[in-house]
């Protein structure tokens, strides 16, 4: 059916001016925003913007907060802090940008100025292209043609203005700071403002060494000055902004895509608010479109999939990405949910795994290795795992997964990862009738990977008939009891320590999203599911979309998941606490940070608190649920539902509670047949 998609602006602001000094603020908090407009002592005119609603500002993108206090937080593992302003916990999410809109009555050059903090580490840097009306402007001295942010030191508390001369049109001009991820430029190790130099045992002070960029630094404002006198600055208009636009194949032999702006064909990143661009694409041979599907603005998910052509108009930023698939595709047996979709109307999408890729077997340790370019790169494979694949000694490992890809346990010789967290960071993914856990946490033996399985800004991910545990006790990596710490006195002790052994069996952060975990069977752990990387920073995770049904989780302590900002459907689900220490003590699904959930057809049995808000006072704050037809068996807490009108966008069929308890216990978990597999798509073959 077609679907009308309304683009709007992420952020506007009701635009005014009066007069200001620009002034200096170490302090980090900002300067007065109740005017913006000041007239130099030269008779020259600078414009002060800030991102917190003062006039010029137009919008941020990425992985952005605009609490401009401090940092956002502090590693426990280095003690160094990251800011919170516009990155991500672990350096950004890439693609970072600010925009803003400042108009003036005489073209020409103008001097741009930003406000800024770094610390930070000494390799990993922040620098910015700076485009004008969507033309990328001159930096003169610069390795990439990019504004460069220098250290100001290792604590982001210190301040500092680095310049760029831009040229201005007369009219609006759009001013918008892109980070440059992933470019390199050659810096200068320098003792005591490097917030690594130490950490990194072959730099010495004065070494030179390649910087790569990850995100964009601290921003707190920034100014346009005029170059000559006489000259009027103002703040620009909502309706003459430019907005990026990028369309992309998901796969370039599958099909191409292409687009027209005024009939025309045209390959610009940038266009003025209010262009009707129109895409079309292309299938290739033996394959057929499916959907275009991508981001608005870096806030809402958007999609069509009535035909290969989709015209509209730009208004917010937007990244579309056109998705083929084989004629004979379709969508897995068994698969329901959020998996199936790519938007909040519930345009389809049709998962395909590693369809048409080489098939490989993984039998050993040393297989993870030898495979490793495949299995963390983005073409098509489909994975089979046989047997139990572990460490050495109690020291964890990881293994990535890229984009297409299908992974599987052998149904004879079960598949197994222990002590290995598998990674999961691209696009069109499944993972079945696999085992997982028991991933010793980096507190402990300082390994590369913390929860069994992570979904980093994954998406379209169906996670099926696969188990995660570890144990309530602690164990050596061979199985054997592990001796509590000689720092250990009490047995409250024992318990922390026991809780933060293994971390989370299974993580979704970082906009990770249309994700289905089905069919799973979760035991035997402290704190299971964790969606949301930050209580504090959203990092993306509004994003995030999520349904978990046919699961059955035993023994679990908390996180049955817990979650943050994002949307999930979870139902025709088994929560059982019946293990000593954890009976009537148990915390179930966890609703933080404005998530919103929909509960429908679950049996709690033995849980403390089956569905709410609890547990962690540095929680920003609840979220909202509704739930439906579940069934509470000797639980501690009552439960309501909270204020939303939250439903998931695609139709399903619930089991019901009772039928829930009776049937999950025997059928969760990798215990899926050869019949199943073929039967479903694995390994897939289309046509068979």
């Amino acid at each position: 059916m077609k679907k009308i998609f309304r683009m709007f602006l992420g952020i506007m602001i009701a635009l005014s001016l009066a007069a200001c000094s620009t002034g200096d603020d170490d302090s980090g908090g900002g300067s007065d925003t109740g005017s913006n407009v000041n007239k130099n002592a030269d008779g020259t005119v600078t414009i002060l913007i800030e991102e917190d609603g003062s006039a010029g500002f137009v919008s941020t993108n990425g992985a952005i907060s605009t609490d401009k206090t401090s940092a956002q937080g502090k590693s426990s593992h280095n003690g160094y802090y990251y800011q919170n302003f516009p990155s991500s916990a672990n350096g950004g999410d890439g693609g970072a940008n600010i925009k803003y809109c400042v108009n003036t009555d005489t073209a020409g050059e103008y001097t741009l100025t930003v406000h800024y903090a770094f610390g930070g580490y000494c390799d990993y840097l922040r620098d910015a292209y700076i485009t004008v009306n969507g033309e990328t402007q001159t930096i003169a001295g610069s390795d990439n043609n990019t504004l460069e942010f220098d250290y100001t030191a290792k604590n982001w508390a210190t301040w500092a203005d680095a310049t760029a001369t831009i040229t201005l049109e007369k009219g609006d001009n759009t001013i918008s700071l892109t980070a440059a991820d992933g470019t390199e430029r050659s810096i200068t190790a320098t003792a005591g403002s490097w917030a690594n130099l130490d950490g990194l045992a072959s730099i010495s002070n004065g070494d030179t060494i390649r910087g790569e960029v990850v995100s964009l630094p601290n921003i707190d404002y920034v100014s346009v000055t005029s170059k000559t006198a006489g000259v009027t600055l103002k703040a620009g208009s909502s309706d003459s902004v430019y907005y990026d636009f990028s369309v992309a194949s998901d796969n370039e032999s599958y099909g191409t895509v292409s687009y027209t702006v005024g009939g025309s064909a045209s390959t610009s990143t940038s266009y003025l608010s209010g262009t009707e661009i129109t895409v079309t694409a292309t299938p290739a041979e033996g394959y057929r479109f499916d959907c275009f599907h991508g981001i608005l603005n870096e806030d809402s998910w958007i999609g069509y999939d009535d035909s290969s052509t989709y015209a509209f108009i730009i208004s917010a930023d937007t990244s579309l990405e056109a998705r083929f698939v084989p004629e004979t595709a379709a969508v897995p047996d068994g698969l329901y949910g959020y998996g199936t979709i790519c938007d909040d109307d519930g345009t389809s999408y049709t998962i395909t795994g590693g369809a048409g890729g080489t098939e490989i077997t993984i039998t050993s340790l040393a297989d993870l290795t030898t495979y490793e370019s495949a299995l963390s790169g983005d073409d098509p494979y489909i994975i089979t795992v046989s047997g139990t694949i572990t460490t050495d000694d109690n020291i964890s490992i990881k293994c990535e997964l890229g984009s297409n890809k299908t992974i599987y346990g052998d149904t004879t010789n079960k598949g197994q990862f222990k002590n290995i967290g598998l990674v999961v960071e691209g696009e069109n993914i499944i993972i079945r009738n696999m085992k997982f856990g028991e991933v010793i946490s980096d507190d402990y033996w300082r390994g590369a990977a913390d929860d069994a399985v992570s979904l980093n800004g994954a998406r379209h991910v169906w996670i099926d008939h696969c188990e995660f545990q570890s144990h309530l006790t602690p164990q050596n990596n061979d199985g054997t009891e592990l001796e509590y710490s000689s720092s250990i006195t009490t047995a409250e002790d024992s318990t922390e320590w026991a809780k933060d052994f293994y971390d989370g069996l299974l993580d979704i952060k970082n906009a990770s999203s249309f994700v289905t975990v089905s069919n799973c069977y979760f035991h035997d752990h402290w704190k299971a599911v964790l969606c949301g990387s930050s209580d504090t920073t959203e990092n993306g995770d509004s994003l995030m979309r999520v349904t978990f049904y046919n699961n059955y989780w035993k023994d679990i302590n908390a996180r049955q998941p817990l979650f943050r900002y994002g949307k999930a459907h979870i139902y025709s689900s088994y929560f059982l606490s019946d293990a000593s220490g954890i009976k009537q003590e148990s915390t179930g699904i966890n609703c933080r940070a404005g998530s919103e959930l929909y509960i429908d057809h679950n049996y709690f049995e033995y849980i403390k608190t089956p569905i709410g808000y609890y547990n962690d006072v540095s929680a920003s704050k609840t979220g909202k649920w509704r739930q439906v037809n579940n069934t509470f068996d000797d639980c501690v807490n009552s439960v309501g539902s909270s204020s939303t009108s939250y439903e998931p966008p695609y139709e399903w069929t619930p089991t019901s509670a009772a039928d829930s308890k009776s049937n999950l216990p025997d059928s969760t978990g990798a215990i899926l047949t050869a019949s199943d597999l073929n039967e479903s798509g694995l390994p897939l073959t289309f046509g068979q």
